[in-house]
């Protein structure tokens, strides 16, 4: 069992205090795992450990679940966590499930605009459905393709900020957004750029690449990559 979660058997001679914070968690689900339960109840367990060590755990854990065949539920507060562990995630909101789809779903086409700002960042701008073509949305980003229909003229539309690309401003030839950029906070692999729209004059916060971020003060042009989701005003 030590094995299945990627410790070795020596370590089976080790009193807990001998023992890391992610040695003892994969201890924990090697106990549990012990007596071949089809169900496993995993309630924050990863929430003690620093960064580098919850990833490795959280691994090792998948890894030791796949081999077992047990079904697990991951009760977490950690959107990445769920969206990276879970291969079906359910959404508990003010008491109740609103949402149980995939990860991806859950992402790319939350049930709901509240959902939508919940589940990770979202850009929230006002729009209208095409009336020659109501799979399409037309806003301040221009005319954009939408996930799915909705039975509404006024709406509201939710951008991801990854889907919103950086274009130099002498190609922008009419068409996006200009903006110049406010604040630029980096992260490492990624960047979070808070921007001022000089068409719509609000603030839009999209996330870039980190080697590539724009600079405080450049005037810059933004597009829309994929489909969006609208939500109908009310």
């Amino acid at each position: 069992m030590l094995a299945l979660v990627g410790l070795p058997a020596a370590y089976g001679d080790r009193p807990p205090q001998a023992l890391s914070g992610g040695q003892q968690q994969r201890v924990a689900l090697a106990r549990a795992l012990a007596p071949s339960p089809s169900l496993v109840m995993l309630d924050e367990p990863f929430s003690s450990l620093d960064a580098a060590l919850r990833i490795e755990t959280r691994e090792a854990v998948a890894n030791a679940l796949a081999a077992t065949g047990a079904t697990a539920v991951l009760v977490t507060h950690d959107q990445a966590e769920a969206l990276s562990l879970g291969h079906e995630v359910a959404v508990l909101w003010r008491g109740r499930l609103v949402q149980t789809d995939s990860p991806e779903a859950v992402y790319r086409r939350p049930v709901s605009r509240e959902l939508a700002s919940f589940v990770g960042d979202a850009v929230i701008v006002p729009g209208q459905i095409d009336s020659r073509n109501s799979k399409q949305v037309i806003c301040e980003f221009g005319t954009l393709p939408i996930a799915r229909t909705v039975a509404a003229s006024d709406v509201d539309v939710m951008i991801r900020p990854e889907q919103i690309r950086i274009v130099a401003d002498h190609r922008l030839n009419g068409d996006g957004v200009q903006a110049v950029v406010e604040k630029v906070v980096f992260y490492g692999h990624d960047a979070s750029v808070m921007l001022r729209s000089l068409t719509a004059k609000r603030g839009v916060q999209i996330r870039v690449a980190g080697h590539s971020h724009p600079r405080v003060g450049e005037r810059i042009a933004l597009s829309v990559e994929g489909d969006v989701v609208a939500y109908p005003k009310g």
